[in-house]
């Protein structure tokens, strides 16, 4: 999978991701100090999957016109110690191979790892299509713009 880590984005995270054969370049190496319209049309003009912890691409990827091969991963989680923020990420990113075409926004529920992934798995999407927000827990829930 092809992905764009926002200048936020752990290091750890990037080399576990790349570690597992997947395609990812770091706005803090590549280009720092890029603003999030530029960061989300690279990732746009690059067919990658954006991952971040900046709440501001949720309004950017809403009014942007996102081809279905880009998608955004908004992670909301607690810190983690450093040497398990890499591997816990990239085990959250790696669980699914569909993020493209979707606003993903997960956030950490409780303590419990377990809970943590099921809620990772099955949170909210964005579909660039329809320029909805589903909330996958509820088959009845209104979009969360």
């Amino acid at each position: 999978m092809r992905f764009l880590a926002d200048e936020n984005f752990p290091g750890s995270a990037v080399d576990a991701l790349r570690a597992s054969g997947h395609d990812v370049i770091w706005i803090r190496t590549s280009a720092p100090g890029s603003s999030d319209r530029e960061v989300l049309a690279q990732a746009s003009q690059e067919r990658r999957v954006l991952l971040t912890f900046d709440k501001d691409f949720g309004e950017l990827a809403k009014a942007s016109s996102l081809p279905t091969t880009c998608g955004v991963v908004l992670l909301r989680i607690p810190p983690l110690a450093p040497g398990r923020i890499g591997p816990a990420i990239a085990d959250l990113i790696l669980a699914r191979a569909d993020w493209a075409g979707h606003f993903s926004d997960r956030a950490r529920p409780s303590s419990n790892a377990a809970a943590w992934q099921v809620a990772f798995a099955a949170t909210a999407t964005f579909d660039a299509a329809t320029a909805t927000v589903r909330d996958v827990r509820a088959p009845s829930s209104r979009p969360r713009w």
